[in-house]
């Protein structure tokens, strides 16, 4: 079972997934992460091909990397106004002020990926003044955990994915809320899901030959109601063609195979 744990840009997305070894037969051989990434360096056995079900989801829309840019900026902003208290004007006010600090907050974010501390310094950022300073993540994984009915201690692997990740305070906070579990930062972070999905495309294309690896992704039921006129309703089920066929069937639970027959005699 591997949670892989995705911080964007713009969101947080955490996944988890269980590996297994399913024969032709469609009968699952189920085993951990560990022994499926062992496995997976041997030849499987013959008739059986790798699957990955995704179980459990957690998310949020409004934290990523960018949002650590903007909170680094706000906190730089505070430093700001503590080293000069008197001033009269607002800096949060002035643009250009706020547009070096944003500038700065990401410089200084790209160097924390790889150090634990580092200084922080823009020229006249406002009024000609210069300014030098040093410089809620878990929620998504309880909502994934909930969602697989699983515990931290069931996981097998962390898998961290996405530049978000780098930082040295947010592993701290993962390694800790993980009660000291490895975290797998062998994958390119920037590479790592666009390479998938190209052999995810490759499959589905009949022109390339790639080894069978299933996936099985987590849908959620989600009720639609429609409702409509009943005689524009009746004409746009008589304009249903053949390759409607599937829609027709699901239509009939809802209306009755009567109603569709006496559609389609108009």
């Amino acid at each position: 079972i591997l949670l892989i744990y995705d911080v964007g840009s713009i969101k947080t997305l955490v996944t988890i997934v269980q590996l297994r070894l399913v024969n032709e037969t469609a009968t699952p051989t189920t085993t951990n992460g560990k022994n499926a990434t062992k496995s997976s360096s041997n030849k499987a056995a013959s008739g059986s091909f790798p699957q990955m079900e995704t179980i459990g989801v957690g998310y949020n829309r409004t934290l990523g990397g960018y949002h650590l840019t903007l909170r680094l900026r706000d906190h730089l902003v505070k430093a700001f106004k503590q080293q000069y208290p008197k001033l009269e004007g607002d800096v949060t006010q002035n643009l250009k002020a706020m547009a070096k600090l944003l500038m700065e907050a990401d410089r200084v974010k790209q160097v924390l990926s790889a150090n634990s501390q580092h200084f922080a310094h823009v020229e006249s950022v406002f009024e000609d003044l210069d300014f030098r300073t040093k410089s809620c993540y878990l929620e998504p994984i309880s909502d994934a955990l909930r969602m697989a009915g699983l515990t931290v201690e069931q996981l097998d692997r962390v898998l961290l994915m996405g530049a978000g990740t780098r930082v040295p305070r947010l592993q701290t906070i993962l390694s800790t809320f993980f009660q000291g579990k490895e975290l797998s930062k062998q994958l390119n972070t920037d590479e790592a899901i666009v390479l998938g999905a190209v052999y995810q495309a490759a499959r589905l294309i009949k022109d390339f030959r790639v080894k069978p690896f299933e996936v099985k992704e987590l849908f959620l039921p989600h009720e639609v109601d429609v409702s409509a006129d009943p005689p524009s309703f009746t004409k746009w089920l008589s304009s249903l063609t053949v390759d409607d066929a599937q829609l027709q069937h699901n239509m009939s639970t809802v209306i009755g195979d009567d109603e569709i027959k006496e559609a389609k005699k108009m």
